[in-house]
C-alpha cells in the first residue's frame, strides 16, 4: 500500500489554528475562555496533525495506526505548548481566586 499524500495546507491549518485562536481569545478583556480554547484546540490539533503524519509514514494499515497514535501523542504536546505561547502573546493573566 503506498503512503498517503499529505495535504500540507490542512496540516499547517490544524497545527497553527489553535494557537491563533488562543491568542485571539486571550486578547479579549474580561473573558476567561483562553485556557479552555488552548487545551481543547491543542488536543484536537495534535490528533489531526498526528494522524496526517501517521498516514504518510506507514506503508501498511497497522503501521499507519501505530504511527498515527505515536505522532498524535507527540503532536498533542507540541500543539498545547504552541497554545501556551499564543496565550502569553495575547497577554492572558491567570487570576486564581
Amino acid at each position: 500500500m503506498p503512503a498517503a499524500t499529505i495535504k500540507w495546507r490542512w496540516f499547517w491549518l490544524a497545527l497553527l489554528a489553535p494557537p491563533v485562536l488562543t491568542l485571539l481569545t486571550a486578547s479579549i478583556p474580561g473573558e476567561n475562555i483562553s485556557p479552555g480554547v488552548g487545551l481543547l484546540g491543542g488536543l484536537f490539533g495534535g490528533i489531526a496533525t498526528g494522524v496526517i503524519l501517521g498516514m504518510k509514514s506507514g506503508k501498511t494499515a497497522g503501521a499507519r495506526a501505530v504511527f498515527s497514535l505515536l505522532f498524535s501523542g507527540i503532536m498533542i504536546c507540541v500543539c498545547i505548548m504552541l497554545c501556551f505561547f499564543g496565550c502569553s502573546l495575547g497577554g492572558f493573566h491567570l487570576d486564581i481566586r
